[in-house]
Order: C-alpha cells, then structure tokens, then sequence
C-alpha cells in the first residue's frame, strides 16, 4: 500500500497516516500534528506541528515547527526541526538544522559535520559519532565514542571500549571522561578550554552487580504498576474510561489541572512539616510558664497533621496512578498501528504502555523528568475523569475515538 501527497493538503488539527510507504511529498503543507506509521516513511513537505513516526526506515528533509518522535530501525534527518528530536533507533543519521536538543537511545548514532543542534545533546548506544556543532552540553554513554565537532557546552562521556577525540574538535566547556585509556588531547590537536577531568572506570564486579540490582528494580516497579493498572480497570473502568478521554482530548487542560494539583501536595507537604515542628514545640511549652501558648499550638497541629497527611497521600497514589493513563494511550497507539480498532484499556495496552515508557525513564536526570511529567498529566486527567464522572451520574461521556483517515470508529471501552 502507497500513501503519497500530490497536492497541498488543507489544514487540520492532527493528521494520522499508515501504510506500506508513508511519503509526505514537498508539496504537502499539514497545519496540525502528523502521526505516521509504515514500513518507510519519508517526509520531505513541512508540518506546523510535531511529527510522530515509527517504521523501518524513516527519512525526513522537510521542515517541522515542532519536534520529532521517532521509533525507527534506520532514521535519516537531514531537514530542518524547530524543535527537538527524540528517537529510539537502530541507526540514525542528522544531518540538518534541530532548534533545541537531541535525545538518543540505540545502538548507531552519526552527528555528520554539517549538522547544527542548538542545545543539547544525550546519547546511548554503541557507538556514537559527532561531528557537527552541537551549542549546548553534550552527554554520551556508548561503547565507542568519536568526536571530531564543536562543542559549546560541557561534555560528558562514558565509554566501555574507547574514546577517540581528534581535530578540529572544539570543547569551549569542560570535559570529563570515563574511559580504558587516558586522551591525549594536545598530540591529537583537540582544543579544550575547560578543564579537562578523567574518571576512573568503575570495577567491572561492582557495575554488573549494580546493573542487576537496577534491572530487578526496574522490572518489579513495572510489574507493580501493571498489577494496579489491572485492579484499577476493575474497580473503577468509567472513570479510568473518562480520564483516558480527556488525557486524548483536553490534553493542555490535564497539564494545567496536575500542575495545580502538585502545587496543592507540595503545599500539604510543607504544611505538614511546619504541623510537626509546631506540634513537637508545642509539648515543650506546655510544661512550662507558656503552657497556654503551647495547648494553641498543639491543637493547631493536631488539626492539621491529619488533614495534611490525607492530602500528601492522595497526592502519591494519584501520582503514582497518573502515570498509567499516559501509558494506555502509548500502548493503544502502538497496537493501533497493527491493529483497526483495539480496546482502549486492555491489559496489553497498559503492557506495551509501560514497557516503552519504561525505557525513557531509566535515561538518566531526563527519564526522571519523563516520570515526572507523565504522572503530573496523567493525575490532571484523572481528577478530570472524575469530575466529568460525577457529573453525569458516574457515567462519564461519549466522544469519537481517535481519528484516523477516512471514517473515525467509535469509542469502545473495555468492560
């Protein structure tokens, strides 16, 4: 099956594209977000969105206001992105123009020397090379790494095999390196205007003993939260229905709802700890002359001990459950790429769901932020869910199932 662009297309909130060859041709001009899925996908007209794509070999030459999303065995940029790209590939190539950063997970990654990244770089994989500017810090995990590029930021990388630095490489930050041998920067003709900092290399024992320990972890915590997703779609499936509905289509709105709803637990939080220095000062004065100051405070910390702690433990399990309705709309997009028409909160959704979600956020200080971000939407969802719930009688509402090109299927909960 050929999808192919021949004329421009009208503008339009989303545009979702599947088939054996996915090409967006230079005379494609979408308005709104692309999500495409196939075997190749090539775009090489202009988005004024983001781009999510995921196929064998995805090539792009085109233009994108936003970011790109890609999942490919073989990725190509050699267009030019506003925004950042996130991919989890086989192999990719840039080439282009990216406005902000670069984040990798895969086993090649190649930065050529015409490349121009304007902030940041995150790497990890096998092998990466960089060639090209790169004006903000660059960090690289990999078992061979080469760097030839410029660099405005500070560098960090760690290697199991080697490190190759050589000219006309540029480092304007600092670099600190993890590595077999020791550089020798001035015979290769590196420029470093940083300090330059060696690492030594952890004991292999300790790391594969510390690479267990963080692979059962990973593993259990994943096992924990699809055993509560499961016993959530039980007890509760209209308002995890509901929620999973606003997440798709109030999806700002779910943003601002968790933001607000974090800013009230981390209120509680601290509210609850002036509640236990005041209680805890509050039995020191009682036994002495300003004991009738002291009875104030402990009845003020009584009060609000347990009215704060409810809210910082609601908080959590809200948190904690937030994350999964981020990972029921990546399983049901996935599966959706295969399947016409899947369930919407089916275990294997929330399977493959937090499987790939899983994978961002054991990158390091960025799968934190990942985390974060997933369970603070996904939460303002779920206090949206319940709101719509109550108000319709625990019923929630009806709306269209995700679009897709010709005739949109309905929406089919699972019961």
């Amino acid at each position: 099956m050929l999808w192919a662009a021949t004329a421009i297309m009208p503008a339009q909130a989303a545009d979702f594209l599947k088939g054996d060859h996915v090409h967006l041709t230079s005379l494609h001009r979408i308005d709104g977000d692309v999500y495409a899925a196939g075997e190749k996908v090539t775009v090489d007209g202009s988005i004024d969105g983001d781009l999510l794509a995921v196929g064998g070999s995805v090539t792009f030459t085109g233009e994108i206001t936003g970011s790109e999303i890609i999942g490919a065995g073989e990725f190509s940029h050699t267009g030019r992105v506003d925004g950042s790209i996130r991919m989890i590939c086989n192999e990719a190539e840039i080439e282009g123009y990216v406005g902000r950063s670069v984040l990798f997970v895969g086993n090649i990654l190649k930065v050529r020397q015409a490349a121009i990244i304007r902030k940041d770089v995150n790497a990890y994989g096998s092998r990466v090379d960089l060639a090209g500017t790169v004006m903000g810090n660059v960090e690289i995990k990999a078992t061979r790494i080469k760097i030839s590029g410029q660099i405005d930021g500070d560098v960090e990388l760690e290697a199991e095999e080697s490190i190759d630095i050589h000219a006309p490489a540029v480092i304007r930050g600092n670099l600190t390196y993890s590595g077999a041998e020791e550089l020798d920067l001035e015979a290769a003709g590196v420029t470093v205007l940083g300090e330059v900092t060696r690492l030594e290399p952890k004991d292999e024992v300790d790391a594969e003993a510390e690479d267990l320990t963080n692979t059962v972890l990973r593993f259990s915590g994943l096992f924990a939260a699809f055993l509560f997703g499961l016993i959530l779609i039980w007890l509760c499936p209209a308002y995890l229905q509901e929620a999973f509905v606003q997440l798709h289509r109030r999806f700002m709105v779910s943003v601002a709802t968790g933001l607000l709803a974090g800013g009230v637990v981390v209120m509680s939080v601290l509210v609850l700890l002036v509640a236990i220095v005041l209680s805890v000062v509050g039995l020191i004065m009682s036994s002495g002359d300003q004991a009738a100051g002291g009875a104030v405070l402990l009845i003020f910390s009584t009060l609000m001990l347990p009215i704060t702690s409810f809210a910082v433990v609601s908080g959590g399990v809200l948190f904690y459950a937030g994350k999964l309705l981020p990972a029921f709309l990546v399983g049901y997009g996935l599966i959706r790429i295969f399947k016409h028409q899947p369930r919407q909160l089916g275990k294997w959704q929330l399977l493959i769901g937090l499987t790939f979600m899983s994978g961002f956020f054991a990158i390091p200080v960025v799968g934190l932020l990942f985390y974060l971000a997933a369970g603070i939407i996904g939460a303002g969802a779920i206090i949206l869910g319940i709101k719509n719930c109550r108000r319709n009688g625990s019923k929630g509402i009806t709306v269209p199932d995700l679009p897709q090109p010709g005739t949109p299927p309905p929406l089919t909960p699972e019961e």
